[in-house]
């Protein structure tokens, strides 16, 4: 074989290697891509769940206080018919 032929076979494969190399390349970043995105969405839902449930956990410490400052004041739980409705009337219109 001449040296002329085995430069043209070895640039060819050189080629044909890069393309088969960003071909990969590509696919590798579309899948990590794909893999990102899923992450975020599960970053986001567990940020809400987190709200949620901070806020769960505040009103729950708020009832538990108010429950603490009742019991130190001698307050009671009203009955039923303890509780009274009221109406307002709009006497303006």
């Amino acid at each position: 074989m001449s040296k002329g032929f085995l430069n043209i076979i070895t640039l060819i494969f050189l080629a044909v290697l890069t393309v088969v190399s960003l071909i990969i390349e590509k696919n590798i970043l579309t899948a990590v891509d794909i893999k990102v995105n899923k992450l975020k969405s599960e970053y986001e839902e567990i940020k809400n769940e987190n709200k949620e449930l901070s806020g769960k956990l505040e009103m729950r410490l708020s009832m538990q206080e108010l429950q603490k400052i009742a019991e130190e004041k001698n307050f009671s739980k009203p009955d039923k018919t303890d509780i009274k409705k009221v109406v307002f009337i709009n006497l303006n219109d």
